[in-house]
């Protein structure tokens, strides 16, 4: 179900400890994972205005303004950041699928 080196870590931790680790554990690496969307998404954000300023084409023979396409990074950006925001609150809430 998992990564290999993550039930490598999780497992033992798991069988010495009991499930509240594994629950921790899970809920710090989704905040980071969480951080880390959320950068990206300010970039995303930061890159379209930029695009939509100096009103950037894409190059080729049919060319399309880049804000179009920067529109589904940020789309795809914040989808990821909603995402992982209710996992957050599953996990906290004493849901298990996101911790096993």
């Amino acid at each position: 179900k998992g990564h290999v080196a993550v039930d490598l870590l999780i497992n033992p931790i798991r069988k010495r400890f009991g499930g509240l680790p594994v629950k921790i554990l899970s809920i710090i690496s989704y905040i980071a994972t969480l951080a880390v969307v959320l950068v990206f998404l300010i970039s995303a954000v930061n890159l379209m205005k930029a695009s939509i300023r100096y009103d950037r084409l894409t190059n080729g023979t049919f060319q399309i303004p880049e804000s179009l396409l920067d529109v589904a990074i940020v789309i795809g950006a914040t989808l990821s950041l909603v995402t992982v925001f209710f996992i957050i609150l599953d996990l906290l809430s004493g849901g298990k699928e996101y911790s096993e």
